[in-house]
């Protein structure tokens, strides 16, 4: 078994974003990636039977946009390099039975992209704490996952004032009904 592990906010053009690391040996090997417009980082990852998905921090000319490597899993080659419609920020990704669940930070939004034959077939909003609220990061929604079949969210919880320190309400939502099981 290898492990895939990332890197996040890179400071400098050219650091690795993606590597794999091998437990039994030690030994790390970084992994070439696609040319990607100023990419500062993998801030997700995710994988189905045949793919692993990577959600790409930053790319030129668009404040925290962002995109989405869809690589094949057999040898990790490019399949498609998606730029995201609606998210911004992407901070984790959680992928069940033909989409993919991508935690969009800067909207607090989880958006549901359609994979179909490994590639990006629709991108569309999932569910949001508010409903009617202004697509901005108000909650800071953060890392997605399914347990015993269930979706959750987590997020720092509604911020009082201008600052994240302000957020005194964590919590873990249940998705799509939007319950608050941990606080």
């Amino acid at each position: 078994m290898q492990i895939l592990v990332s890197f996040c906010n890179l400071r400098a053009p050219g650091l690795p974003a993606l590597g794999v690391l091998d437990p039994a040996t030690s030994v790390f090997r970084i992994l070439r990636l696609p040319a990607v417009p100023l990419l500062t980082g993998i801030t997700g990852l995710a994988m189905s039977a045949r793919c692993v998905f990577a959600a790409v921090q930053g790319e030129a000319g668009e404040k925290n946009a962002g995109s989405l490597l869809v690589l094949d899993r057999r040898d990790l080659s490019l399949i498609e390099h998606y730029r995201f419609r609606l998210a911004a920020d992407v901070h984790s990704l959680w992928f069940s039975e033909g989409v993919l669940y991508v935690v969009s930070t800067g909207t607090d939004e989880v958006l549901a992209l359609g994979i179909g034959d490994s590639a990006v077939s629709s991108e569309e909003v999932f569910w949001r704490p508010e409903r009617d609220a202004p697509r901005a990061d108000n909650h800071h929604l953060n890392a997605i996952c399914a347990h015993h079949g269930t979706l959750l969210v987590s997020a720092f919880g509604k911020r009082t004032g201008p600052k994240w320190s302000s957020a005194n309400d964590g919590c873990i939502y249940e998705l799509p009904s939007g319950e608050v099981i941990a606080t």
